[in-house]
This record gives structure tokens, C-alpha cells and sequence, in this order.
């Protein structure tokens, strides 16, 4: 379904729709068939089955989905966030063609933005460094970036915010004094989090498979890696002994048995770590740099990406294959610090 979306949003309108039927591809273990596309008004309406195979042939899982799909009117479809040169926050959109950068906004704060987050074209979310005495939470409507006030936030730099749905987001920063600093969207307001059993340290990252199975990493924690997990009621510090007692930068998770989080180097080792549904441990890959890594992303559970700090005169970009991670070549990639990566389903 998302392949078809995809698809029909790059066509000319809705006269496109049957065009659809027929395309099929594999996606990691599994393969689609778009069966058919047919418009009905201003929908495409669209059947898709997906094949999921295992190792067993006789457990092989064949469903059939259908939806209906909507052209909305056009507009930005992704964004990136900063700083600009003169200081004020930078916000950049993706209309499907060309990065530009409207506004500017009124309200928006003068301050630099570390995360953003969309739930939907028209609900995406930014954060950033503290204005003031007040927390940097943005907003985006589809048609305007606003500041958001959130009053029970503690008046510290924001550093990711992750959205299960439009009622549902995360924010992870700086600490607050002796507490965590976690905070949480309902659909109406941001709430402080209190999260006792969550050491007082800088989270650097949060993600969440579900709504009662989230992660948020990072500075270490005295002698130990700094791993939370949330339950759906309650936030709660996972003991990890094999993961290096090093700041952890990026958490990412295809299912909620096959997490990954990246950080600052263990010495003469990288450092990557896996969840597997029991259980954080450190992986051995003796085949990419020994660089700090800054953000990891995965599209199936045999297809990540990883990305740091510059390796001497090459960009550091390593990817997981299902079996290992490797180094990947792109010498055309300037040889700087990557901070940041999202992949998408190619076509």
C-alpha cells in the first residue's frame, strides 16, 4: 500500500490511478502485487497482497489489503531543521521536487533545532534548544510552523521527538536538574514525564515500536550504557552489561524484537548494539571504522544504515546486510561528520 501511495502521489492526479494494478516487488522477506487500481470519485482504490515467506514453506503468510487513496492538494512532504547562519532556526521543506525554505514564521523561536518528526503531511512536530526560560516544541499544521506552548516542559534543549500517532508523541533532552527529562503529547497537551527509574542524564534519542514499547538512549550512566524502555505505563533504566558504558546517540527499531542503538566509540571498537526481544548486546564488526556513529535507520530487518564521524578522507557510512555490518563506499559524499540518516523503500 505504501509503494502504491507512493507511486500515485509522483503521477499527474487521479487518471493515474489504473496504472497501479500490476506492479510487484520483494520488500526484505517479502514480496507485494498491487491486484488492482480502480478510481472511484476523487479515490484510488487499490488491492494489494503481501507475501511474507520463512524458512518454513508451509508458513508462508499471504494477505490481501485494500485502501483508498487521496490526492491532497500539494505541498512539503519532508523536512530537515538547523540552524541558519545568522542564528535563527532553520527549517527546510521537500515538495517532491526541490528543498526550499519557507516562512519565515512568526512566533518561531530564534533558536536551533535538533529533531523533527511528521505523523502525517499536515501534523509534524520539531524541537530544539531551550528559548529562554521556556522548552522549543514547533508544530506544523500543513500550512504554518507555530510555537507550541508547553508550560510543564522543563526549560531544557529538546534533542529528538518521535510520534506512534497524531495523540502520541515523545520528546527526550538535556536533564532537569536531578530528573530525566521525558515528555509526552496527548493530543491536547505536553506533559512532563516523571520517570524516577530513569537515571538523571542527557537522552539523546527516543523511538518507539508501539505505544507501550519505547526506547530512549543516551549519556552514559556512571559505569553503565544509558537504555530506558517504556512499557505503557512506566519508564524504567534496562540493564545492559555487554553494551559499552558510552554515550549512545540513536535507537531505532523494525519490530519491537530487532532494536539497534549507535554511539561514541568503546576504544579500539565501534559501537553498535542490538535488542532482540530478550536482550541488549554489543555486536562485533571488525569491518567498519572505529568512529563514533550518530544515528542508525533501518527500512527491513536485513537492510540498516548507520552513519559518524568522518573517517580520515571518507564519509563514515556503514550498512547491515541481515547477516553483518560494512563499510560502504561513497567516495562522491564530502568527507564530514554525518549526524543524521532516514531511508525509504526505493522503487
Amino acid at each position: 500500500v505504501e509503494r502504491a501511495a507512493w507511486r500515485y502521489a509522483g503521477g499527474t492526479g487521479v487518471t493515474d490511478c489504473p496504472l497501479l494494478a500490476g506492479e510487484s516487488d520483494t520488500a526484505g522477506r517479502g514480496s507485494f502485487d498491487i491486484l488492482s487500481a480502480t478510481i472511484a470519485g476523487t479515490l484510488c482504490q487499490v488491492r494489494v497482497q503481501g507475501s511474507v515467506t520463512t524458512t518454513t514453506t508451509a508458513n508462508a503468510t499471504h494477505r490481501v489489503v485494500q485502501a483508498d487513496l487521496l490526492l491532497l492538494p500539494s505541498g512539503f512532504s519532508g523536512w530537515a531543521v538547523g540552524k541558519e547562519d545568522g542564528g535563527a532556526a532553520g527549517i527546510a521543506g521537500w515538495d517532491g521536487s526541490n528543498w526550499s525554505q519557507p516562512g519565515p514564521y512568526a512566533g518561531v523561536p530564534a533558536e536551533e533545532l535538533l529533531g523533527v518528526n511528521c505523523v502525517a503531511a499536515d501534523d509534524c512536530w520539531a524541537v530544539g534548544k531551550k528559548d529562554g526560560g521556556n522548552a522549543n516544541i514547533i508544530h506544523w499544521d500543513g500550512s504554518s510552523w507555530s510555537s507550541v506552548s508547553a508550560p510543564a516542559v522543563p526549560d531544557k534543549d529538546l534533542n529528538r521527538v518521535h510520534c506512534v500517532a497524531a495523540n502520541d508523541c515523545w520528546t527526550v533532552g538535556k536533564k532537569d536538574g536531578g530528573d530525566a527529562n521525558i515528555n509526552h503529547w496527548d493530543g491536547s497537551s505536553w506533559s512532563s514525564i516523571t520517570a524516577p527509574a530513569v537515571p538523571a542524564k542527557d537522552l539523546e534519542s527516543v523511538y518507539c515500536a508501539a505505544a507501550n514499547d519505547c526506547w530512549a538512549v543516551g549519556e552514559k550512566d556512571g559505569g553503565n550504557a544509558n537504555i530506558n524502555h517504556w512499557d505503557g505505563s512506566s519508564w524504567s533504566s534496562v540493564s545492559a552489561p555487554s553494551v559499552p558504558d558510552k554515550t549512545l546517540h540513536s535507537v531505532y527499531c523494525v519490530t519491537g524484537n530487532d532494536c539497534w542503538a549507535v554511539g561514541q566509540k568503546d576504544g579500539s571498537n565501534v559501537n553498535i548494539n542490538h535488542w532482540d526481544g530478550s536482550n541488549w548486546s554489543n555486536v562485533s564488526v571488525p569491518a567498519v571504522p572505529v568512529k563514533d556513529l550518530n544515528s542508525v535507520q533501518c527500512i527491513t530487518w536485513d537492510d540498516c544504515w548507520a552513519v559518524g564521524k568522518k573517517d580520515g578522507a571518507n564519509a563514515n557510512i556503514i550498512h547491515w546486510d541481515g547477516s553483518s555490518w560494512t563499510s560502504a563506499s561513497a567516495p562522491t559524499v564530502p568527507n564530514e561528520d554525518l549526524k543524521g540518516i532516514h531511508m525509504v523503500i526505493s522503487t
